[in-house]
């Protein structure tokens, strides 16, 4: 039986290589609106973090890379909002 994690790492890897591609999100998919240096980065990340979580699922370790993909969505958006926030003030 595979893995549902599996398949979620792989879909947000896809999303990350589009964005890394592309330089702006998927069309009519809700979201940040990032300059297109930004939304590379953010597609690096995503596919980099969604890498990782794939290889921990595949090593059977589930557990592990749940958490370590929940940590690593929570610290993406805590550090976007937190970039948009600072920007806002200065």
């Amino acid at each position: 039986m595979v893995d549902p994690l599996v398949i979620c790492a792989l879909a947000t890897a896809g999303f990350g290589v589009w964005e890394l591609v592309a330089g702006r999100p998927l069309p009519h998919l809700p979201g940040w609106h990032l300059n297109p240096r930004a939304t590379r980065w953010a597609g690096a990340y995503t596919f980099a973090a969604s890498l990782l979580v794939f290889v921990l699922a595949l090593t059977h370790h589930s557990g592990i890379a749940f958490v370590t993909y929940a940590i690593l969505v929570l610290a993406f958006a805590a550090t976007v909002l937190a970039t948009r926030m600072l920007r806002a003030t200065i």
